[in-house]
């Protein structure tokens, strides 16, 4: 009962200070609202009532890391959801696995998702563009911020092989309205991937910070014994939270909704605000 009725609508906002070894200084105190997995579909859904909740937070940049929907018919609801949540706010995001593709009832193990049938993805990205989230799939744009700038980079879905880090990366390097001595200039790089599994090849690309979801935070943790599956390919360190890979710090949201079971257990929805900050000595 608490776990179907009680927890799923228990939001938690958490706000995080990040201190990253790749950070430029001039872009001390940069704020970053994480939000992820909403998983909207046909019906009311507690996911919608956090983005209200949400819109009262202040930020400089609303980022989400996929799974806006819960399956297809599900995409009105949340671009109404949407719509009315990103006025007259910056918001960007990247896809998850299940707005490529519709799944059968059946709970993941190590990212292994049994598939209905694929969706037209084109039309679904055009439609949360429409409800003013800036979608980056596979490239990044160049933000600036006081007198510094950093990259802003998103990928596709890992599960269904549709990312490009490469693209992804290189995509800023050819952006004409910055200066020459601007495109010379070396930038942060904060990258958008739905999966953690990116962290290794992102650690070895030299990111700053990459922003995830996906695992709900487990959506099921037992108290001393853990989350029976992240729905990843590699093993975690914890289900959320903040994870560092060298000089690479990864925050991956526990996201708003569900999927698959309809409830949560110790792995409370939650919305995240961040705080960037360059590391001390």
């Amino acid at each position: 009962m608490y776990a179907v009725f009680v927890e799923p609508n228990w939001l938690r906002i958490r706000r995080r200070v990040l201190y990253l070894p790749k950070w430029d200084a001039r872009l001390d105190g940069l704020t970053i609202l994480h939000l992820s997995d909403l998983h909207i579909g046909t019906r009311p859904c507690p996911a919608e009532r956090f983005l209200r909740v949400a819109k009262k937070l202040q930020a400089d940049l609303v980022l989400f890391t996929g799974d806006f929907i819960a399956g297809p018919t599900g995409l009105e609801r949340a671009c109404v959801a949407l719509g009315e949540y990103s006025r007259d706010r910056i918001v960007y995001g990247i896809p998850g696995n299940h707005e490529h593709t519709e799944y059968r009832k059946r709970f993941p193990g190590k990212g292994q998702f049994k598939a209905k049938r694929a969706l037209d993805t084109g039309h679904i990205f055009q439609a949360l563009e429409d409800a003013g989230v800036t979608m980056l799939v596979n490239r990044s744009v160049t933000v600036e911020h006081g007198s510094a700038r950093f990259t802003l980079a998103g990928i596709a879905d890992m599960f269904n092989e549709a990312d490009d880090l490469d693209a992804a990366l290189g995509s800023a390097e050819g952006d004409r309205s910055l200066s020459e001595d601007a495109r010379r200039e070396s930038a942060p790089v904060v990258l958008m991937s739905h999966s953690p599994d990116v962290l290794g090849n992102a650690a070895r690309r030299g990111v700053a910070l990459v922003l995830s979801g996906h695992t709900h935070g487990g959506q099921i943790r037992f108290p001393l014994l853990g989350t029976p599956t992240t729905a990843t390919v590699l093993p975690m360190e914890r289900p959320s939270g903040v994870i560092v890979r060298g000089s690479t710090v990864m925050h991956v949201s526990p996201g708003l909704g569900t999927t698959f079971l309809p409830l949560r257990f110790f792995a409370r929805p939650e919305v995240t605000l961040l705080e960037l900050r360059s590391a001390g000595p």
